[in-house]
């Protein structure tokens, strides 16, 4: 990708998901949750990650979790001290 070319070509490959970067999907959460009419749905959008989060970040971490595209660990690692080191995580995939 070192040509100016390759580099709007890979841009215009992409213009269906650019929509997603602007406009409403760039505030966040905190400020989306105003917006969202349901109470649980708006409940769920401000405690999911921290306020300051974009939309467009959590719309790709839950796109990639329902699509099975992401790796998340069945134990915890090592590392991690007390009650965590070997706790099953609840979140874990196939």
């Amino acid at each position: 990708m070192s040509r100016w070319w390759d580099t709007l070509k890979m841009i215009i490959n992409m213009r269906g998901t650019l929509r997603y970067y602007s406009g409403w999907y760039t505030q966040s959460l905190d400020e989306a949750a105003k917006e969202l009419h349901d109470p649980w749905l708006a409940h769920v959008f401000r405690h999911l990650f921290l306020p300051e989060v974009p939309v467009v970040f959590v719309m790709i971490v839950l796109g990639a979790l329902s699509s099975g595209n992401m790796a998340v660990r069945r134990t915890a690692p090592a590392a991690l001290p007390g009650p965590w080191k070997n706790a099953t995580w609840i979140w874990a995939v196939k």
